[in-house]
């Protein structure tokens, strides 16, 4: 039998969930999983100014629960190359909605500081 959680629609009651998230969106919030910005508090800062309300720890459960994490990536991997969304408003209350365009993993990580820093940033010389 077909798991209803797992789809290439959006869900049928949209309002039933509280949080709508895309494949770059758990990637970036798996390259905080690293024990460095945790042990900082830059973690929870980032969530803050991003995804209020949210917690690593909730975040991770959802993740697991519907299946949506690779290894690679970050310490706490990355997400699956299919996923197009992630809705969901509690660890076992989520609907996946796959990419139906993707055919093929890219092996891309959307969460690394490349993606989150242009990189002509870091080749300016230091100002005086």
């Amino acid at each position: 039998m077909k798991d209803p959680r797992y789809g290439t629609t959006p869900p049928e009651n949209i309002e039933q969930f509280r949080m709508r998230l895309s494949r770059y969106d758990v990637d970036r919030i798996l390259h905080y999983t690293h024990p460095i910005p945790n042990m900082k508090g830059l973690t929870q800062k980032f969530l803050d100014e991003n995804y209020p309300g949210g917690r690593l720890q909730t975040y991770m459960a959802v993740f697991k629960e519907a299946k949506i994490l690779l290894r690679g990536g970050s310490v706490g991997g990355r997400c699956h190359w299919k996923l197009k969304y992630l809705y969901y408003s509690s660890r076992t209350i989520f609907y996946v909605q796959w990419d139906t365009d993707v055919t093929e993993d890219d092996g891309k990580f959307y969460g690394g500081y490349q993606f989150l820093i242009p990189v002509s940033e870091f080749l300016k010389p230091a100002e005086e």
